[in-house]
C-alpha cells in the first residue's frame, strides 16, 4: 500500500483520475456525490475531454452496463454525501475487477475507522483530511489523502508517463 498527501480531498480524487484517464477516456461515476465532487466530474473532468458517466450506485450492475473499452475508473462514494446512500463495494468492486478497472472510493463520509474500502474491492481510497481536522476540533485546515494498493485487483495500470507538468511545451520555447 503506498499513500500520497494532497491539499484537499478534491484535488486527490482529480489526481487520482487524471493519472488513469486523459482526453477520449471515460469513467463511471455514482450519481449521488459531495457537491465539489459533483462540479469537478460534470464540468472540470469533461473540459479536459474526460466524459464522465453517472449511474445509479444502488444497482452495481450499472457500474459495468455503462463502462466501455475506453473506461478508465469506477468512482463511488462510501456513503454518499448529502444523499447518504451505502455503497456495496464488494459488488462494485467485483464489477470493476471484471471490466478490468480500477475502483476509486471517496471515504471521508464513513472514514478510515469506520470502514476499510481496500478490504472491499477498492483499489484507490481518498479521504478527506479538511472534515476530520475539523471533527477533532484542530480549526480550519485543508488536506486529502489518497491512498493505492499494490494489489491492484484486476485492472492493469497503464505504462509510466512523464508527469504532463514536464512535457516539452513548443509554444514556450522548451
Amino acid at each position: 500500500m503506498a499513500g500520497l498527501a494532497h491539499a484537499s480531498g478534491t484535488a486527490g480524487i482529480f489526481n487520482a483520475i487524471v493519472n488513469l484517464a486523459s482526453k477520449g477516456d471515460n469513467i463511471v461515476s455514482a450519481r449521488n456525490l459531495y457537491g465539489g465532487s459533483y462540479t469537478q466530474f460534470n464540468d472540470l473532468l469533461p473540459a479536459l475531454g474526460i466524459e464522465v458517466r453517472f449511474v445509479d450506485s444502488q444497482d452495481p450492475a450499472n457500474f459495468a452496463a455503462a463502462a466501455d473499452a475506453r473506461t478508465r475508473a469506477f468512482f463511488v462514494e462510501t456513503v454518499s454525501n448529502p444523499a447518504l446512500e451505502v455503497a456495496d463495494l464488494d459488488a462494485i468492486g467485483a464489477h470493476a475487477a471484471e471490466s478490468g478497472v480500477p475502483l476509486i472510493v471517496d471515504n471521508t463520509f464513513a472514514t478510515p475507522y469506520l470502514n476499510q474500502p481496500l478490504s472491499h474491492g477498492a483499489d484507490v481510497v481518498v479521504h478527506s483530511l479538511t472534515k476530520m481536522a475539523r471533527r477533532a476540533r484542530h480549526g480550519h485546515r485543508r488536506g486529502g489523502h489518497r491512498l493505492r494498493t499494490l494489489r491492484l485487483g484486476g485492472w492493469q495500470a497503464p505504462a509510466l508517463r512523464p508527469a504532463r507538468h514536464l512535457l516539452p511545451r513548443p509554444a514556450l520555447g522548451t
